[in-house]
């Protein structure tokens, strides 16, 4: 997730740190030790496809020539991000820096071997209008050394149900998102440079 993927990141990422940081079944597995797969990657390939998700499309936005993974800290809880880079150079600054950083992929849950997954939502409207956004993201490893992001979005544009606030609610755009069609499928694929 790349703010230049997805103009609704912003929401999208409040969504995911309040699931983080308030859901009721914590994460399970959530990155409690650092990941062996923490380092800096080259990306070979980025493709898009914003029509479904039975294929991987074309060549996607540019986001970089490189991505770094690291665990950080998020509300409480320790989850592993992988974020774009610019060059090999900002990615080691990123790499440094204690900020959490998502202008990537977060990912709450999962290990090295079986393979990581997060999901974020975002909602927008009032009232009986209200519409969703359902992204669900997994980091696996191909083959050693390799790494590759499958993200999957699906809009949900209508019966979305109001929280108790009166909100368009979040659980309910994450209920109906794991069942909801594939709009767009963004694939990452990147070979590992240095710890």
């Amino acid at each position: 997730m790349h703010l230049a993927l997805r103009p609704i990141v912003l929401a999208a990422l409040a969504a995911f740190a309040a699931q983080v940081g308030c859901a009721s079944d914590p994460p399970s597995g959530a990155a409690q030790a650092a990941s062996g797969l923490a380092g800096i990657y080259k990306i070979d390939s980025h493709t898009q496809n914003a029509a479904g998700c039975d294929k991987e499309g074309g060549a996607g936005p540019n986001i970089g020539t490189h991505l770094v993974i690291k665990s950080q800290s998020l509300l409480g809880k320790t989850v592993l991000t992988a974020a774009p880079c610019a060059d090999i150079a900002a990615c080691q600054t990123k790499q440094k820096d204690s900020t959490v950083d998502l202008s990537g992929w977060p990912f709450e849950s999962g290990s090295d071997s079986a393979g990581w997954t997060g999901v974020s939502t975002s909602a927008s409207g009032s009232g009986s209008s209200c519409s969703g956004t359902y992204v669900a993201t997994k980091l696996s490893v191909p083959a050693a050394g390799k790494i590759a992001i499958d993200e999957r979005t699906a809009e949900i544009t209508s019966g979305i149900l109001l929280d108790k606030d009166g909100s368009c609610s979040l659980d309910d755009v994450k209920t109906k998102g794991k069942t909801a069609p594939c709009t767009k499928l963004t694939v990452v694929k990147a070979t590992f440079v240095q710890k």
